[in-house]
């Protein structure tokens, strides 16, 4: 005797485009293969979502995709198709891909997107046998995690699920989830064996830019940069870090960078010192003790140029429209330069800006540096 099989309509479709075609063929089988033909064969399909229920708490949620068609002898005929399968069983959450033959991990990203509507039924439907996954559909963060690892992990709390997802103390990675899209956020994910003592992140390190650009230098080393450490020791080992990387790069391999061309029109027509070599670059570093040699890669990508005026070194950047601006200006370990001088740069921009930046057409030229200090 077979088994009944247990099952449930959760969904049906409305198609009234299919209902006027079954109209039209009661009327006129060819008309209607006509009209059939020429919307396109795709525009006759219909959606159903089927719950089957298994022994104990054990279901399946598919969403079947019936196609109409018409044949050549006017006759009128359908398929039906599973597009995937929300399988469960034995406390076990899997998504069945049938189109693709696949077998994945259930997560909220993973459900297949065919509408908005769709989508919100079946976690309206998954809530209601699972209470948990209101909390989950509340956190971002947790939608590419798999509903066996929630259950299995216990994560049924935001700083429990947050230190699972970010691999640190809770404490710790609150105050990383909560930083938003930071660079030193992104550092921290992705290159995090660069640092230690990670549980001693604090408000500091995402403030100190020094830090930062410590990270970046203690990367190229393949070196460890320790979050224990105070501004004191942060700054020798940041002017270490960069001392380190000039003398590898920028003396041994000297070379003349590859410049925007509008930087040279601003020093041939403002009479400004334009640092042109990697050696230039690695001595004014070492002149003002600061990282500027660094900075060849970003001013070989056309984003700025470095000048020195008066034991002062200046970063000017270029933005999307041609504009130049003064993106830094710093003296001997960073101090910042007097503000007279500041005041003439920005006169000369202004005229420089007025005069030649609107003949400028380039338009694919990043907006900005990605680091703030020397």
């Amino acid at each position: 005797m077979e088994k009944e099989i247990n099952y449930n309509v959760l969904y049906s479709e409305e198609t009234p485009r299919i209902d006027s075609l079954f109209e039209l063929y009661r009327k006129d089988r060819y008309i209607a293969r006509v009209v059939f033909m020429n919307n396109g064969g795709n525009a006759y399909s219909q959606h159903r979502l089927i719950e089957f229920k298994g022994d104990n708490d054990d279901f399946d949620i598919v969403l079947f995709r019936k196609k109409f068609g018409i044949s050549k002898t006017n006759i009128i005929y359908n398929r039906e198709s599973r597009l995937f399968t929300i399988k469960y069983k034995n406390k076990k959450f899997y998504l069945i891909s049938n189109q693709y033959k696949s077998i994945k991990p259930l997560t909220i990203n993973n459900i297949p997107f065919y509408s908005n509507m769709m989508s919100k039924l079946i976690l309206d439907i998954l809530q209601e046998k699972f209470g948990w996954l209101r909390y989950i559909r509340e956190h971002e963060i947790l939608q590419h995690t798999a509903f066996n690892t929630i259950v299995t992990k216990k994560l049924f709390n935001l700083k429990k699920a947050l230190a699972h997802e970010y691999k640190l103390p809770s404490d710790v990675a609150t105050i990383l989830h909560e930083k938003k899209d930071s660079e030193l956020k992104k550092i921290l994910i992705k290159d995090r064996d660069y640092l230690t003592n990670l549980t001693s992140l604090n408000e500091f390190h995402f403030k100190n830019h020094l830090f930062l650009d410590t990270v970046r230098m203690g990367k190229i080393l393949n070196k460890k940069v320790n979050l224990k450490w105070k501004s004191k020791k942060l700054r020798e080992k940041h002017d270490e870090f960069s001392k380190l990387i000039s003398e590898i790069i920028y003396v041994e391999s000297d070379r003349t960078m590859s410049i925007h061309p509008e930087f040279y029109v601003i020093e041939k027509f403002y009479n400004l010192t334009m640092l042109k070599t990697t050696k230039e670059m690695y001595h004014e570093g070492i002149k003002n003790s600061h990282c500027v040699a660094t900075y060849v890669n970003i001013v070989e990508s056309h984003r700025s140029a470095i000048y020195t005026i008066e034991d002062y070194t200046l970063e000017l950047s270029r933005d999307f429209f041609g504009t130049v601006s003064i993106k830094q200006f710093r003296g001997f370990k960073n101090e910042n330069a007097p503000e007279r001088l500041y005041e003439e740069i920005k006169n000369i921009l202004s005229d420089y800006n007025e005069k030649y930046s609107k003949n400028n057409t380039e338009s694919d030229l990043p907006v900005s540096s990605a680091f703030e200090l020397f």
